[in-house]
């Protein structure tokens, strides 16, 4: 009974590795901190897959968007 993340940041978003990086940092902190709240009576796989956006620069809307999708995936209470 575990949650396995795997978090893709695609060249489209920022072409800078360094960019990317701070994405996924960012997005695995969430996780992290929230992580009481996801349902774990079963084994889940998710896959975080960014393709495109300007969230380089607003963390803001970056973890805004990312709580909205856990919340219509109903893995987040």
């Amino acid at each position: 009974n575990c949650l396995r993340v795997a978090i893709a940041i695609s060249k489209k978003v920022s072409k800078k590795a360094v960019d990317r990086n701070r994405i996924k940092r960012i997005l695995q902190e969430w996780m992290l901190t929230n992580i009481n709240q996801i349902n774990s009576h079963e084994p889940y796989w998710l896959l975080v897959n960014l393709k495109f956006g300007d969230f380089c620069n607003d963390k803001g809307k970056l973890l805004e968007e990312f709580q909205n999708l856990m919340f219509k995936s109903h893995l987040i209470k």
